[in-house]
């Protein structure tokens, strides 16, 4: 299976590498004089000869081979599953894969079009069509890159993003990753220089490649063409009204390239399937950026204070409410829905799937799981997981038992269906107080940083009133609010089968949290 450029993607197509003003040279050729052929020249060194009957024309040199990134079939990593989120009353779709083998990159590509998704609806899209192809596959890296192709009146801005997966760390990362921290700097200085020689701004070149990867920052996505050339793709809107790719030609930029990034290009040159386990260790550059841009995917957690605030039971009457508070303030959160909920109210899951919230299971009817069947236990979990596939075009990847009840028997059948149990460090007991100021208190009120996960319900009055306060007050006090995954994305995987109360990076311990 390969995942295909979108609608957006085909529309701007023709004008991805054209030049930038009035410059002669076309982005293709850029960085490219080293390796074109020499001119011939007569044995003598003098002028060339007019050519004549015993001295034929010389055939034309043949047009430089531009250097591009390459799809290559999903299927070569390994078994793969396409979600499709269809979201028709928001136009929006999105297409991205999910790997069986690589949880921490399906998690990071999710994060990714989350943040995609919640990106245009601040930015009041009419439509937001998001697509992914897989750049690279190899025994230990694999590379993904999204696509978003947004409209807002009569603006279509095109935003690239890629992720970069090393199976020796267990963990996805941002495209400068690919780059050595010590040639950071020559390849700022050879990307911007290419960016003025095709007539673009080498300010705007620099300051977005030292920028966050996009989409939570300005900063363009990397990727490797099989002959070994770094191809540096920026949104539309950056170096001009369209996309724009850039080129680093093979031979200056395999000295810039990390261990990780020759690992990539390898996958690049040679796909090959992810293996069944880890070959080596991690390139030790990938614990630090080093001078890099962030090379950290989204909010790096460890440094940030990040919530993740999370709700309970819903869609209830009063869910578009929540989201919509969510939307204004900016945040990101994890919605832990019911079955027969979300049967009954089909358009509120997806809308919030369509803003770029989390969506995740808490069984169909709401029943203490530690107590069920093994036949009621299949209905609670497998039958939710059906529901949501349904009706956004995905099964989660995490659940919250009713309670936070669980037992060996649930964490089993929890496992076998993918999904890692989420508990939460911070009760509101919004469902006893039902008052909005004492919810306001408690989901503020947060003490010592420990990477909290906030528990609250969105089938009540109170908290959906509430909501709008704690987003304000969160933000207001230096909170960075997040969805679980995204969390916890840059640290390791929420692991199928296991339960966690805090975000990871810190010990966990909590109501029936085994971590």
């Amino acid at each position: 299976m390969t995942f295909k450029e979108g609608a957006g993607q085909r529309r701007n197509a023709g004008n991805l590498r054209r030049p930038l003003g009035a410059a002669a040279a076309s982005l293709v050729l850029v960085g490219l004089a080293a390796c074109a052929p020499a001119s011939v020249q007569p044995s003598g060194g003098g002028p060339s000869a007019p050519p004549t009957s015993a001295s034929p024309s010389p055939s034309p040199s043949p047009e430089p081979v531009e250097p591009k990134i390459v799809e290559v079939p999903a299927s070569t990593v390994g078994k793969v599953t396409e979600l499709s989120l269809n979201a028709p009353d928001q136009g929006v779709t999105a297409e991205v894969p999910r790997f069986d083998d690589a949880r921490n990159l399906s998690v990071a590509v999710e994060v990714v079009r989350g943040r995609m998704l919640r990106q245009a609806s601040w930015d009041k899209a009419d439509s937001a069509a998001i697509t992914a192809r897989v750049t690279a596959a190899g025994a230990d890296v694999v590379g993904v890159e999204l696509t978003s192709t947004v409209t807002a009146g009569a603006v279509t801005t095109v935003t690239p993003s890629a992720i970069w997966y090393d199976a020796n760390s267990g963990l996805s990362y941002a495209p400068a990753a690919l780059i050595d921290p010590t040639a950071w700097s020559g390849f700022v200085t050879a990307v911007s220089g290419a960016a003025t020689e095709a007539g673009g701004d080498a300010a705007k070149a620099t300051e977005s490649l030292n920028d966050q990867a996009a989409p939570y920052g300005t900063g363009p996505a990397i990727g490797l063409s099989p002959e070994g050339a770094l191809v540096v793709s920026f949104a539309s809107g950056i170096l001009g009204p369209e996309r724009v790719d850039l080129t680093v030609p093979a031979d200056q930029a395999e000295p810039m390239l990390s261990a990780f990034g020759k690992q990539a290009l390898t996958a690049v040159a040679k796909p090959a399937a992810l293996a069944a386990t880890a070959a080596g260790a991690p390139d030790p550059t990938l614990a630090d950026a080093g001078g890099r841009a962030p090379i950290k995917i989204g909010p790096d957690c460890m440094v940030l204070k990040c919530v993740a605030l999370t709700f309970d039971d819903g869609p209830g009457g009063g869910t578009p409410d929540v989201q919509d508070a969510l939307a204004k303030g900016k945040a990101g959160a994890t919605f832990f829905v019911l079955g027969e909920n979300t049967e009954s109210n089909p358009k509120t899951v997806l809308r919030g799937a369509a803003l770029g919230m989390e969506l995740a299971s808490h069984s169909m009817k709401h029943p203490d799981l530690a107590r069920q069947s093994a036949a009621r236990l299949d209905k609670e979990i497998v039958g939710t997981n059906d529901v949501l596939r349904q009706t956004i075009g995905e099964s989660p990847l995490l659940m919250r038992p009713p309670y936070g009840s669980h037992n060996p028997a649930v964490d089993k059948v929890a496992a076998a269906n993918g999904l890692a149990i989420v508990q939460w460090s911070v009760d509101t007991l919004d469902w006893k107080t039902r008052s909005t100021s004492a919810t306001i208190s408690a989901a503020t009120s947060l003490g010592g940083y420990n990477l909290p996960i906030v528990l609250m319900h969105d089938i009540h009055d109170s908290t959906v009133n509430a909501v709008p306060s704690i987003v304000s007050d969160l933000t207001d006090a230096g909170y960075t609010l997040v969805t679980v995954s995204e969390q916890s994305l840059n640290e390791g995987t929420l692991l199928a089968g296991h339960a966690y109360c805090h975000g990871l990076g810190v010990s966990q311990a909590g109501f029936n949290c085994k971590g």
